[in-house]
């Protein structure tokens, strides 16, 4: 089964974002309320939005978006440890 697909769509299961770095590999959190504001009347699709984005650390527009349920905030709940 696949994930919501768009910034709507990711609010209404009550969902967060995480911004993923396809080049560094940085991760960020994003409430996908505020994203909506920002959209607005916008094409909302997911791959679109994340092609505006450009990352933190390395400074390039290679991210992706993954929609995440709420209770999966943080790598270690998620089992994947920074080491």
């Amino acid at each position: 089964m696949r994930g919501p697909d768009t910034i709507d769509a990711t609010c209404k299961a009550d969902m967060t974002l995480w911004a993923f770095c396809l080049y560094c590999a940085h991760a960020a959190l994003f409430d996908p309320h505020h994203l909506r504001s920002k959209v607005k009347g916008g094409d909302d699709r997911l791959e679109t939005v994340a092609a505006r984005f450009k990352c933190n650390l390395c400074k390039r527009r290679s991210v992706l978006l993954v929609p995440t349920p709420r209770t999966m905030i943080s790598f270690d709940k998620m089992g994947l440890g920074r080491s």
